[in-house]
């Protein structure tokens, strides 16, 4: 009788026990892509924000044939087509 008591005690325990592991398995697991997730939206709204700036510090200048401003690193107007000489 104790023998039996004693194979049923080490069942419980070791299902009880790969049930917790598995449930801590799982949740970590969740929670890490959750991280990763929010780490990856992070980035990208930095990189938004930077290729933003960019944007804004392009320099225009007037055309020197119809006056239409172009973007400084612009070769050809995009108002008459002219090339930029200067």
């Amino acid at each position: 009788m104790a023998d039996n008591s004693i194979v049923l005690i080490a069942f419980f325990g070791i299902f009880f026990g790969a049930a917790i592991l598995l449930t801590v398995i799982v949740f970590g697991t969740k929670s890490r892509d959750e991280k990763r997730k929010r780490e990856h939206e992070l980035e990208m709204e930095r990189i938004n924000l930077e290729k933003e700036r960019v944007r804004k510090q392009i320099v225009m200048i007037p055309c020197q044939y119809c006056g239409g401003v172009m973007p400084q690193s612009s070769t050809f107007c995009p108002n008459c087509g002219a090339r930029r000489t200067s």
